[in-house]
């Protein structure tokens, strides 16, 4: 009986415990930074980093850099096995960027697609190894260490420049020998975000070391409500603008297969200015039913046409909708990852008008499961897939440089579509090279007309001298 008593009093416990919460999703790409370290720049080998992520630094002035200051630090994976075996945090590896006797200012961001307008959390951990003297450090310790003055931030309008004011930092922090926690709360401005991990070594030791593991952005709180009221038929789904709209305001709803590169050429206007009337800043996520702003109509127009069509057909625009999602959910995995390779002739890493697609690039997708999905080496391809978290990656040709990163990090939702667009542009050298004006075609005659009377001038110039070289010998062969 006591044995029994005993037995129910050590499960009661387990009972009466709160379930425990599911675990929040990460919405990064490889935030344990594993597996094979890739180099995402041509010409620059010293710079490897985790699949997902893509370096960035500030690159002082040829002084600056001959002094020690600002130079672009080395990027490599840190393993379990580098000594004194503290310098990751979990699983076989994590990112590190370092340099000996400098200064750099610097580390990797990522881009991600999230739920638009999501309350988010960017958290992850962070080590340093800072050494005045080496040899002062026998235990890879730091001794007389630099302030490293290291931080994680948040862009949550999605733009890839460190120095934004969008950027939202944590405090600093100078984590020597040990991981610390950094975290950084925002909301999303659209459906896409940028995270950064930074720091900036103050002086020039022998050792400024960073290592990075375990980042994670996980969605805080659902995006917010005030837009679905009106959307019941599918509480998940991402609307776009708010259901008031402008006053002249010219819409049209997504449908499948729609990106927003094919709706402004539908309706004569560019990706940009979609995303300026729609507030998507530069995110180019849509979804299937999403009501996009297309254009404003004129006040002639909209007095005397717009009342007109609004009043015999008030049936036209609510059985598009109605009659729409009950097609979607027999086919909710049908979303799309669309990436444009671009010349980016001005190099500002957007493309403008006039801006041709640039074949050639080794354009590679990899699912949450690191499992190759698909390639491409066209300048626009569209890649059809289930909703899911993937990566795009992209390897450019020895003579072309990136003006843009060429690792992208997408969530795809039900039924929606995400652009991607990798800019690369010849370096300045060869672009000077390649600028240069061609010989028209007047010219080319001329320099072959020249060239033919050359070689006939030259080949009868031999002749006669040929000739009067037998002359001379027949002459001699008569004295004789």
């Amino acid at each position: 009986m006591w044995h029994i008593l005993a037995i129910l009093i050590l499960l009661i416990p387990a009972w009466v415990a709160p379930a425990q919460a599911p675990q929040e999703e990460n919405l990064l790409f490889n935030g344990g930074f594993e597996g094979t370290y890739v180099a995402p720049i041509p010409g620059r080998d010293n710079i490897n980093v985790a699949v997902g992520w893509y370096p960035y630094w500030l690159q002082g002035s040829p002084e600056e850099n001959a002094q020690g200051y600002k130079v672009q630090p080395e990027y490599k994976a840190a393993f379990t096995t580098d000594f004194p075996y503290t310098r990751v945090r979990s699983g076989a590896q994590a990112q590190q960027y370092f340099h000996s006797f400098a200064t750099f200012v610097g580390g990797v961001l990522q881009q991600v697609t999230v739920p638009r307008n999501a309350r988010l959390r960017f958290s992850a951990w962070g080590q340093a190894w800072s050494c005045l003297h080496f040899e002062d450090c026998p235990n890879a310790t730091s001794v007389n260490p630099s302030p490293m003055h290291m931080r994680i931030g948040l862009d949550p309008t999605g733009g890839t420049d460190w120095t934004s004011p969008n950027v939202v930092w944590s405090p600093y922090a100078d984590p020597y020998d040990a991981y610390q926690l950094f975290t950084v709360e925002a909301v999303a401005v659209g459906t896409r975000v940028t995270v950064f991990l930074y720091a900036a070594p103050e002086y020039r030791n022998d050792n400024n070391d960073v290592y990075w593991d375990d980042a994670s952005l996980v969605v805080l709180s659902p995006p917010s409500p005030t837009p679905r009221p009106t959307n019941t038929p599918g509480p998940t789904r991402t609307p776009g603008p708010s259901p008031t709209l402008p006053p002249g305001a010219v819409t049209y709803v997504v449908q499948r297969g729609d990106t927003l590169r094919s709706i402004a050429s539908r309706f004569n206007t560019t990706v940009a200015e979609l995303q300026r009337l729609n507030g998507l800043g530069r995110s180019t996520a849509i979804s299937v039913g999403q009501v996009l702003i297309v254009a404003f109509a004129t006040p002639t127009p909209t007095a005397t046409a717009r009342p007109a069509t609004a009043t015999p057909r008030p049936s036209a625009t609510p059985s598009s909708t109605p009659t729409q999602p009950p097609t979607e959910t027999p086919q909710p995995e049908r979303s799309q990852i669309c990436v444009l390779a671009f010349h980016d002739n001005n190099r500002d890493g957007l493309r403008q008008p006039g801006e041709v697609g640039q074949t050639g690039l080794s354009i590679s997708l990899m699912d949450s499961a690191s499992t190759l999905v698909g390639t491409t080496d066209e300048a626009w391809h569209c890649f059809h897939l289930a909703p899911g978290r993937y990566t795009l990656s992209a390897s450019l040709p020895h003579v072309l440089s990136a003006t843009t990163p060429l690792t992208y990090s997408v969530t795809l939702l039900p039924d929606q579509t995400v652009e991607v667009d990798i800019g690369s542009a010849l370096p300045d050298r060869l672009s000077s090279v390649a600028s240069r004006p061609l010989p028209t075609n007047n010219t080319l005659v001329w320099g072959a007309s020249l060239s033919v009377i050359a070689l006939a001038a030259l080949t009868i110039f031999l002749v006669r001298r040929r000739r009067q070289g037998l002359d001379k010998e027949e002459t001699s062969n008569e004295i004789q």
